[in-house]
């Protein structure tokens, strides 16, 4: 799987046909909008820190497998509020799977 650790506070990615593995290490880090196509992605932001409004991700998967990692005290969106990171995932999912680990 490929590797890449980035510092961008935000990421706009197409993989198309890979295994990728990006490393998300900025502070703070507001999100990323992700086309996955027939790959399979994770996204590790446990290094990063979230922007105070939160981190969102935007994902469209067509045959393909997006896998976040997120550290176990964020929140995400429609659990109860409080004051943990909030962490909102929307994704559009054809033939593939979108999930959170944490």
């Amino acid at each position: 799987m490929g590797r890449f650790r980035d510092s961008s506070d935000e990421l706009d990615i197409a993989v198309i046909g890979r295994r990728r593995r990006f490393v998300v290490t900025a502070n703070p880090f507001i999100g990323a909008t992700m086309l996955i196509v027939a790959s399979a992605v994770e996204l590790d932001l446990r290094q990063g820190t979230p922007a105070p409004t939160g981190i969102e991700i935007h994902a469209i998967v067509i045959a393909g497998r997006l896998l976040i990692k997120a550290r176990p005290e964020w929140r995400l969106d429609g659990e109860p509020a409080s004051e943990a990171p909030l962490l909102r995932v929307v994704a559009l999912s054809r033939l593939g799977k979108v999930s959170i680990d944490r």
